[in-house]
């Protein structure tokens, strides 16, 4: 096959020196983004199927997609708006909203591999084009040896008579540096319960399903359906395998429910789920935000964890915030954060005020849970704290959190287990009325002598705390004040229970001293 060095070949990148900057520091540390990258220009180009191949064993990476292909002379633009702002706009041919707006996708992988091969053909043409650029000469360890428009692009057109259908563009990085390899290699000193102790080829699925243009592998799950999107019409694989956008499935818990939220300009869906236990691996935590269908950035909380108050239950939470229209302008250089905006700080606002709310939810149902089981669980220990006042401080809770509470017998309940049965999907709590009753709990002893709880007036002007009762069983005043709280009250009300038998067992104060520190000892040990 003949090749034609004619067409300004070779060529030069046209780049501003902020992005040689960039390139120095940022884009080093993310090789994924490298990916993303190549992935995104192939959505811009109209691409449906992109493939990559990573060949550790050769060395390369192999990025085709079946997208419109350049001409040479739109490679030519493309070398020259490398770095600049481009406006935004609409794809060519299915008039997607463009991803790219700033040059930056064909320079990011300029970092990961030694030479960087461009083939492309559009479709139409009979002649394609092959670019080579040693990249090697740009980068050497973690440094800058010179300007990228200082390096030539070599490269030759190819005549391909009888093939004006095919429409292509493959991009390989060949002679993959150590970078590359560093970020691949096994991590075994990392978190079991982190991404990174993974193997490489898994974080890097793991990292592109959150951050590519990928459809939902069930489009009719409870977040696909909240969500709304658009069949984003391209396919994404990965050494054969197919990728899908990241699902974090769970129960929705707040959402934009079907429709989406307006402030001012802004635009943006959401949905926020949870599994109801914390959520593995740490980085599935907390919201991923999308715009133009490609995550910006880690999963976020809005900074709200850095707040004065302890949010104990943040990392039970996850899910997806997909901006609409508004923040195109506050998007940084790399697409990995957002700038300063009037409209992003309205977004943080809005999120702080819907992550307190979930929150409160998710935590008051924990701690319901939690106090039911253990109050369940001290059935025949020392002192259990009041079925009654578990109860109650439980229907406070879940009531300010917003579920609608409503009571019942035990026959109307099927298999009730608890004095409260919460249905999370409805939110709705059922307090089965007679449940004590109904499952004749054995009553608590305290070196054999029963234990109840009990309303009884106090002698004189004080309220009685504890007595004796005729049958010889000690009772708790269920309304004595000190009694209420959940630590503290249950401490005060073991004291006084010791208090009760010294003065019933001991003659004198130094007997009732010894009796009492011995037993304090005992019984909180």
């Amino acid at each position: 096959m003949m090749h034609d060095n004619t067409g300004g070949w070779p060529k030069r990148i046209t780049v501003e020196r902020n992005i040689v900057n960039l390139l120095s520091r940022s884009l080093y540390a993310d090789f994924p983004r490298a990916i993303r990258e190549a992935v995104s220009n192939s959505y811009d180009a109209d691409a449906t199927v992109v493939k990559i191949h990573v060949d550790l064993r050769n060395g390369a990476i192999v990025v085709e997609d079946n997208g419109n292909g350049m001409s040479v002379e739109q490679f030519d633009d493309y070398l020259r708006i490398a770095g600049r702002k481009a406006e935004a706009g609409f794809s060519e041919k299915f008039r997607r909203k463009r991803i790219g707006r700033f040059g930056v996708g064909f320079l990011a992988s300029f970092p990961f591999c030694e030479n960087l091969e461009i083939i492309s053909k559009r479709e139409g043409l009979e002649v394609g084009f092959t670019a080579r650029i040693q990249t090697k000469r740009f980068v050497e360890g973690q440094g800058v040896e010179e300007e990228v428009s200082s390096i030539a692009i070599d490269g030759y057109n190819e005549p391909l008579p009888g093939k004006g259908h095919e429409h292509y563009t493959r991009i390989r990085m060949i002679g993959l540096t150590e970078l590359v390899n560093d970020y691949l290699k096994a991590r075994p000193e990392k978190k079991s319960i982190s991404i990174q102790s993974q193997p490489g080829m898994k974080r890097l699925k793991w990292q592109l399903c959150e951050t590519l243009p990928l459809d939902f592998e069930h489009k009719y799950s409870e977040i696909a359906q909240i969500l709304g999107t658009e069949p984003v019409g391209m396919e994404v694989w990965l050494n054969g395998e197919r990728l899908y956008r990241s699902d974090p499935g769970g129960q929705v818990l707040a959402s934009s429910e079907q429709t989406y939220i307006k402030l001012g300009s802004l635009e943006y869906k959401y949905a926020i789920t949870t599994d109801w236990k914390i959520i593995h691996p740490v980085e599935a935590r907390g919201l991923k935000v999308r715009l133009n269908g490609v995550g910006v950035g880690p999963r976020t909380y809005f900074d709200i964890e850095k707040e004065v108050r302890t949010f104990s239950r943040l990392n039970w939470l996850t899910g997806e915030v997909q901006i609409i229209a508004g923040l195109d302008e506050s998007l940084g250089l790399t697409r990995d954060s957002f700038i300063w905006s009037p409209e992003y700080e309205a977004l943080k606002d809005s999120f702080h005020r819907v992550l307190l709310r979930v929150h409160k939810q998710v935590e008051s149902v924990a701690s319901v849970e939690k106090d039911l089981s253990e109050a369940i669980s001290r059935k025949g220990t020392a002192l259990p704290v009041s079925m009654d006042e578990v109860i109650d401080r439980s229907v406070g809770l879940l009531s300010s959190s917003g579920f609608q509470v409503v009571h019942k017998k035990t026959e109307q309940v099927e298999q009730a287990q608890s004095p409260i049965v919460i249905d999370k999907k409805k939110k709705v709590a059922t307090v089965i009325d007679d449940y004590a009753t109904a499952k004749a709990v054995e009553a608590p002893q305290h070196g054999g002598i029963n234990i109840r709880y009990g309303v009884f007036e106090g002698r004189g002007k004080l309220m009685e705390p504890v007595r004796m009762a005729d049958d010889g069983a000690i009772e708790l005043n269920r309304f004595y004040p000190v009694f209420s709280g959940k630590t503290k009250g249950e401490i005060l009300r073991r004291i006084h229970v010791l208090l009760l038998l010294a003065k019933r067992e001991c003659r004198s104060t130094d007997e009732m001293y010894d009796y009492l520190v011995k037993r304090i000892r005992e019984e909180f040990e």
